[in-house]
């Protein structure tokens, strides 16, 4: 039983062999059937491809032959047409360059113009506002028995001399600011920021001396020079300094040098306004018309020139189009001639690979049915597995049998001398 067995198992591995080898040479046969079809279909795309280059080969050359007739039309048309663009480029850049220089004279004269002007003004603010305080310190030294009997005056008086310079300092400095914020101004705003600035300056010196005086009078205070009272001719001479200074502010103001006119000539201002007036804009205006003759005359061979180079650049397209298309059917072609040929030397690979397996088996079933028959003396029959027949006893691996032999799963072929079938279904141990 066990030899009619094996005989089956190596039946049942020869024929699904035997099969499949066959639908590999079936379907190899199609795929070399279809492969020889592409195959004539590449060479005749191949073929058109030739002719058709050679067509466009010859329409690139006639383009490329209109074109050049074309070019040598238009050279002398073009050359012109250059050279007046140049000559009115070369006019333009002459009179932007004359422009730019009269202009930026014209600019520096006019700087200068502002610059006196300001100038003038800042003379006139600054006398004045140093003038009036002039005039208003000479005041207070004619008046300085009222002055200093003035109620500011005792107000500072009452406070410690400390106290006194603080105030004084402060509100000078307060004046000196205001006055610099308004002296930035024009006109008569800037005129009283220089008078405000002027008295920040003298009115602290003047309060403080007076409250000094006040002081002294008083004998509160030692006198600076020794003495309580000074002569009269003190305050005479004084506001007569500060009205000399008064009519020295005034008169700068009034007599300040004013802004020199600098007249532009009408030669600078033709120049500045040569790139669109005067005799430079009739030379530029005279080569546009050249420059517009000349393109009138150069607009046919140019169009010429440029219709024959699109031409000829469509016809080089075309003629690379053609090449692409018959550089991919040429590279079909060689494709499916190699795999044509690999087709066919694997078919021929294939059937002498089948002849081989074929005696491979054979002479595999014919050494295995001796091995067979060697091995089924040295195994019991009655199971397989192989199980030795000079054992004693075998029982089931996962039972509780004492051996000494122990097997798994076998096949019952005979008579049942182990007792291993308990159910006589003819497996063994089969829970085991």
């Amino acid at each position: 039983m066990n030899k009619r067995r094996h005989f089956q198992v190596s039946t049942a591995r020869v024929v699904p062999l035997l099969v499949a080898l066959g639908l590999l040479f079936a379907c190899g046969s199609v795929q070399a059937q279809d492969l020889g079809a592409s195959l004539a279909d590449a060479e005749q795309r191949v073929a058109a491809a030739e002719a058709e280059l050679a067509a466009e080969q010859q329409r690139v050359d006639e383009a490329r032959a209109r074109y050049r007739a074309a070019s040598r039309r238009a050279v002398a048309p073009v050359a012109h047409l250059n050279d007046a663009s140049a000559e009115v480029a070369r006019l333009r850049r002459a009179l932007a360059r004359k422009a730019k220089l009269a202009q930026a004279r014209i600019a520096g004269l006019e700087r200068q113009h502002q610059q006196e002007e300001n100038e003038h003004d800042e003379d006139v603010r600054t006398g004045m506002g140093f003038g009036l305080a002039a005039l208003v310190a000479a005041l207070i030294a004619l008046s300085w028995g009222w002055f200093r009997a003035t109620a500011p005056v005792a107000a500072l008086a009452r406070l410690e001399l400390g106290q006194a310079i603080g105030v004084c300092v402060g509100g000078g400095l307060l004046l000196v600011i205001v006055g610099a914020v308004l002296g930035s101004s024009n006109g008569a705003v800037g005129a009283l920021g220089s008078f405000i600035f002027c008295l920040g300056l003298i009115l602290p010196t003047a309060f403080l001396l007076a409250r000094h005086s006040a002081e002294v009078q008083r004998g509160r205070s030692r006198p600076l020079l020794r003495r309580e009272r000074l002569p009269a001719w003190t305050s005479l001479a004084t506001a007569a300094l500060m009205f000399v200074l008064f009519l020295a502010g005034a008169g700068s103001a009034l007599f300040a040098d004013d802004a020199s006119s600098n007249p532009i000539s009408t030669e600078l201002r033709e120049e500045a306004a040569a790139a669109s007036e005067g005799p430079g804009a009739e030379q530029v205006e005279a080569a546009r018309k050249t420059l517009a003759a000349a393109k009138k005359r150069a607009a046919g061979p140019v169009a010429q020139r440029e219709a024959a180079q699109s031409q000829l650049s469509d016809a080089r397209d075309d003629l690379q189009g053609t090449q692409s298309q018959l550089a991919s059917a040429r590279s079909d072609q060689r494709s499916f001639s190699r795999q044509l040929v690999a087709q066919e030397a694997k078919e021929e690979r294939e059937t002498e690979r089948e002849a081989e397996l074929i005696a491979i088996e054979e002479e595999e079933f014919a050494e295995q049915e001796e091995e067979e028959e060697e091995a089924a003396s040295e195994c019991d029959p009655s199971y397989s597995g192989c199980l030795d027949p000079y054992s004693s006893d075998y029982d089931c691996a996962s039972g509780s049998g004492d051996g000494p032999d122990y097997t798994g799963t076998v096949e019952v072929y005979g008579d049942d001398h182990y007792g291993l079938d308990d159910d006589g279904d003819g497996i063994g141990c089969e829970y085991g």
